[in-house]
């Protein structure tokens, strides 16, 4: 197949478009709140300052789900950048390379109209809230957008320059992108292999020398994870692994409850990803299986990038966060992999009756809308996002106050990022979801799983969590806080803690708990003329 002739001035003007709207939106809207991207924070300041890639000072933990954006962040702490600002505005710039990225994968496609095509997929890409939120939170989730695209692009630019190197250094890439990303170099590598060998007609030797490099560097970072943490496995993907755990359990002790469990947790990613469904994502899959472009490697690289993104969220269950966090890595490849199916069927009708050609594109009208209608939010896009609103700005302070308190503070938390960041490494946080503490993420008896989509949030063992002695217990689940008052019914400890409740915190879902004995407890009174009462 053909690529389009659009030469890189034509084609970054026509990404234009795109990139002019995605840097208003940026601008318009400001950056957004995700709690989980101070995790990120947390471990680069922490990486900065000598502590190593640690969430707590000298307790080795792999709490994050991307090494490369750690990384990179701990690389602006160490400059003293404010990762707070950095982080998203590194995304800006990220964002803007992922639709010039899109517009050219497009270029390598062959379309009816390509120039027409990019300005709409791109302007179709930026427009997604999803993308333009979980860059302006600072989350990780654009960087793993980028190194997929150039991760597909060098391989399949590979199949025609030769240059292995480039290829397997993508896939490397790939591999500390995401905690998940061993996955989609795994399967993106097997579709690689197969179209070099079928080009060649053999097994090239370079070929073999790239798998094999590919292999053993893979195992080195694994030897490297379990050298400086102490496990495989990222804590993140232990705490989150509800239905690998369930289907080992199944599988290995005949649990016919874990064996339901595990169906549970795929029918709810299943449900999370329905809505591709109505969007008619699964047809390029048939065009492509039907062999109508069997020769196009680069079609089936991108088919093998969505799979490994529906396969890693279906087994997920989901996700928890807003706004289809877990799609918009793959968003570009879907939104690209559509339109060439359709291309090809509004082609065909293209010299067909008047008719015929009026429902066609009425039918392509609307799956252009369905498309928009799923990842714009008209609502939402116009308006300034309130970042400093009373919530985030409650457990900021919160966490800049006990930076202040002396001597060493132990929080117990669900609530792992802002207030963490804030607080520095002399407070000691003990993670109760196990993203961050090795015990509940491999040990923990209840998940945190709430279906029909919303993915697991982590794993824990409420008695070892309210057992060990803590100094504040900071959390937002009603839930949680039935469990604790559960707990403290029958362990006389708690009577050295007090509930507090101040006019300057939000009152729904904001709890507070901390020792009387300790300054915390003061500084609560003194900070924020808060009121404390018994926990019975």
């Amino acid at each position: 197949m053909s690529a389009n002739k659009i030469d890189n001035k034509k084609l970054f003007w026509t990404a234009w478009p795109a990139v002019i709207i995605f840097t208003a939106l940026y601008l318009i809207r400001g950056n957004t709140f995700e709690d989980d991207a101070y995790i990120f924070y947390r471990y680069a300041a922490n990486w900065a300052a000598g502590y190593g890639p640690v969430y707590n000072v000298g307790e080795y933990v792999e709490g994050y789900s991307s090494l490369l954006w750690t990384i990179i962040l701990a690389i602006g702490a160490f400059f003293s950048f404010d990762l707070v600002v950095l982080a998203p505005v590194l995304n800006l710039f990220i964002g803007i390379t992922c639709i010039i990225l899109t517009a050219y994968i497009c270029t390598l496609i062959r379309f009816s109209r390509p120039r027409l095509t990019i300005i709409i997929l791109t302007l179709l890409y930026a427009l997604s809230y999803g993308f333009y939120y979980f860059g302006a939170s600072g989350m990780d989730t654009l960087i793993f957008s980028l190194v997929l695209l150039l991760c597909i692009i060098s391989l399949y630019k590979s199949l025609q320059s030769g240059n292995y190197l480039l290829a397997f250094l993508s896939l490397i890439l790939l591999n500390i992108s995401r905690a998940e990303g061993l996955v989609y170099s795994v399967l993106l590598a097997a579709v690689w292999a197969y179209f070099t060998v079928k080009r060649h007609g053999s097994i090239p030797g370079r070929l073999l020398a790239a798998i094999f490099a590919f292999a053993a560097v893979t195992i080195l970072l694994f030897a490297a994870r379990y050298a400086a943490y102490g496990e495989l496995m990222p804590a993140t993907v232990l705490a989150k692994g509800f239905a690998t755990y369930s289907f080992k359990q199944a599988v290995m002790h005949g649990d016919q409850a874990a064996c339901k469990d595990f169906i549970r947790v795929v029918v709810s990613g299943l449900q999370y990803e329905s809505f591709l469904f109505y969007l008619g994502a699964w047809i390029p899959f048939i065009v492509l299986l039907r062999k109508l472009n069997k020769a196009d490697a680069l079609l089936w690289l991108i088919a093998g990038g969505i799979i490994a993104n529906i396969f890693v969220t279906v087994i997920a269950g989901g996700d928890y966060m807003p706004f289809k966090r877990h799609v918009i890595p793959a968003l570009p490849l879907l939104i690209v992999f559509t339109a060439w199916a359709w291309d090809l069927f509004l082609e065909k009708v293209r010299e067909s009756s008047l008719s015929k050609k009026a429902a066609l594109y009425a039918v392509a009208a609307l799956v252009l809308i369905l498309w928009a209608g799923s990842f714009t939010e008209p609502r939402l896009i116009t308006k300034k996002y309130l970042l400093e609103n009373e919530r985030t700005l409650a457990l900021k302070q919160i966490g800049a106050y006990l930076h202040e308190v002396p001597g060493t503070t132990t929080m117990l938390t669900n609530m792992i990022g802002i207030v963490s960041y804030y607080a520095g490494p002399n407070v000691y946080v003990r993670d109760i979801l196990g993203l961050t503490d090795i015990h509940n993420a491999k040990h923990g008896t209840t998940w945190g799983f709430n279906g029909g989509g919303d993915g697991v949030c982590g794993r824990t063992d409420f008695d070892y969590s309210f057992g060990a002695p803590f100094d504040i217990f900071f959390y937002n689940s009603p839930n949680m806080n039935k469990r604790f008052l559960s707990y403290c019914k029958n362990n006389p400890a708690c009577g050295r803690y007090n509930h507090y409740i101040s006019d300057k915190w939000p009152g729904e879902y904001f709890y507070v708990v901390a020792n009387t004995e300790h300054p915390v407890s003061a500084m609560f009174k003194d900070k924020f003329g808060a009121v404390s009462s018994p926990m019975e």
